[in-house]
């Protein structure tokens, strides 16, 4: 039996508190609670610091499309 390496995934949106405009935000890897490091999701239009988790992951973010879609 092979071993592969799962990654896992989960999607939100938030709206920055700095510059208020929407933003799509995916926590990858070994998303459950209680990871080693600290990662933060920062907003793809101004930079800003927005919510962070306790993960053994990444943290990437999209700019959405006029529909409301992730541009990835």
């Amino acid at each position: 039996m092979s071993k592969e390496k799962v990654i896992m995934t989960k999607g939100y949106y938030e709206k920055c508190k700095h510059c208020g405009k929407d933003y799509y935000y995916e926590s990858t890897g070994n998303i459950w609670p209680g990871g080693k490091d600290r990662e933060t999701a920062t907003c793809p239009y101004c930079k800003a610091d927005g919510p962070s988790e306790f993960i053994s992951g990444f943290i990437y973010t999209y700019k959405l499309d006029e529909n409301g879609k992730p541009i990835r």
